[in-house]
């Protein structure tokens, strides 16, 4: 079922997307002009019901094929995932989709189906070396069956919930913004895997500090989230980093700004972490912290700096100008 040009076998990929509302979708990834991979605008539909694996697998096949002989969409353009899916951005794509890449290497005798995680911050991540149940190898002869099959597997091992109804599509989701729960547990699944990356929880702490910077700069509502998150995540195992204790010490009430289920996770996780702070715990020296945090700043930026990360501390944005 593979393509050979001149006797040599291309690389070939495909991304398949698992939505939230029970579909797949589909599209085959292709050099772009500037030879980076991009999605080909040739997107797949499949309506998931549990047992069409075989059709999955057709699909899949077809987007392999297409992807050894197309040119992947211009960075100029939108993204097909954006406009197939109707997402208004990136990350409310990312809220929307679960991801496994599918994959035939370079003159390679078997293909990959591997899932992709969501990041905390936005965006897909690969496996870790710990969760080899994230990917499936199969030959070159592998049938469809065998092929959708393991997207299924894979998925499956990766957490996604694949009773979802078909049909039951919710409006595509426009709202970008992340909540205060669905930021802590992608910030929790990140530090399991840091964990398990590096023998250093120091180090694994201070690295999805510094992973999130981006997205925890911009919204002081999820800053305070990673700061409680962080702290607590290492409380519970008797530490906490030098560069935490002040920040932990010092957040804001955000309570006036969060509703529901955010605010029932917020206020049980600000009662908690303010029982571990008033307890015993061991403060480590941090090598260096996170880039954003005190300690950073040149000193033409400190005072500036010290409003905004002032500001951040008690969740709430820094106005510009």
């Amino acid at each position: 079922m593979t393509a050979t040009i001149d006797g040599h076998r291309p690389e070939m990929t495909a991304a398949v997307y698992f939505g939230d509302d029970g579909r797949f979708l589909l599209f085959p990834l292709a050099k772009d002009t500037g030879f980076a991979r991009s999605e080909v605008d040739r997107p797949l539909w499949l309506g998931w019901d549990g047992v069409s694996v075989e059709m999955l697998g057709q699909m899949v096949w077809e987007c392999l094929s297409v992807s050894a002989a197309s040119i992947g969409h211009q960075p100029s353009k939108v993204p097909p995932f954006l406009s197939a899916s109707g997402a208004k951005s990136d990350r409310a794509f990312v809220k929307m989709y679960q991801l496994v890449y599918v994959s035939i290497l370079e003159d390679r005798d078997h293909l990959e189906a591997q899932y992709w995680h969501r990041r905390a911050g936005g965006g897909f991540s690969g496996p870790p070396d710990e969760r080899p149940d994230w990917t499936v190898s199969l030959g070159l002869d592998a049938t469809p069956f065998d092929l959708g099959t393991a997207v299924v597997q894979v998925l499956q091992a990766g957490g996604a919930d694949m009773s979802a109804q078909t049909g039951v599509s919710a409006p595509p989701d426009s709202d970008d913004r992340i909540g205060y729960c669905e930021f802590k547990a992608g910030l929790l699944g990140d530090y399991r895997i840091a964990a398990g990356q590096c023998d250093d929880p120091v180090e694994a702490v201070t690295g999805l500090l510094e992973q999130v910077g981006h997205t925890v700069n911009d919204d002081p509502l999820l800053f305070v989230c990673a700061i409680t998150t962080c702290s607590l995540t290492c409380l519970q195992e008797g530490f906490l980093p030098d560069y935490l204790v002040e920040p932990a010490k010092s957040l804001g009430d955000i309570s006036g700004r969060l509703a529901g289920q955010d605010l029932a996770a917020y206020k049980a996780d600000s009662v908690l972490l303010g029982k571990y702070l008033a307890g015993q715990f061991r403060i480590i020296e941090a090598p260096f912290p996170p880039d954003y945090f005190p300690g950073t700043w040149g000193p033409a930026a400190e005072a500036a700096s010290r409003v905004w990360w002032n500001n951040l501390l008690q969740g709430r944005p820094t106005p510009r100008g």
